[in-house]
């Protein structure tokens, strides 16, 4: 099963966790490959993954869907928002679209989301 990890935490944690990553990469340590999304506030991740993108993405990973018509379709919504939607999921890497003939079939990426909050207060630089 292909997890992702959504973490919520303050930006300034999330800014420190990369510069510590990149001084592990400068000291030749290896670090750990994770499949993470980031969001700095509850508000940010319900206002960018709402309850109809995760319907969307529940559709794609139980059928097989030929293509963001097909799948309008199925969700019984505007081909228009869809489309938005399926690029945007694209864009933060829940999704990804694979050319079929003239239509893009969108791909669910992963089985499962853990989402992770933070309840400590931010890091001091």
């Amino acid at each position: 099963m292909k997890k992702v990890e959504i973490i919520i935490q303050p930006l300034k944690n999330t800014l420190s966790d990369f510069i510590n990553a990149v001084k592990s990469v400068e000291k030749n340590k290896r670090t750990k490959h994770k499949n993470r999304i980031v969001f700095n506030s509850v508000d940010e991740l319900n206002s960018l993954l709402t309850a109809k993108r995760i319907k969307l993405l529940e559709i794609l990973n139980k059928e097989d869907i030929k293509s963001i018509l097909e799948l309008s379709q199925k969700l019984n919504r505007n081909y228009k928002n869809v489309y938005q939607d399926v690029i945007f999921l694209e864009k933060i890497g829940l999704i990804k679209l694979q050319k079929e003939g003239r239509s893009l079939k969108p791909i669910v990426l992963f089985d499962e989301i853990d989402i992770k909050i933070s309840l400590v207060k931010e890091k001091v630089a």
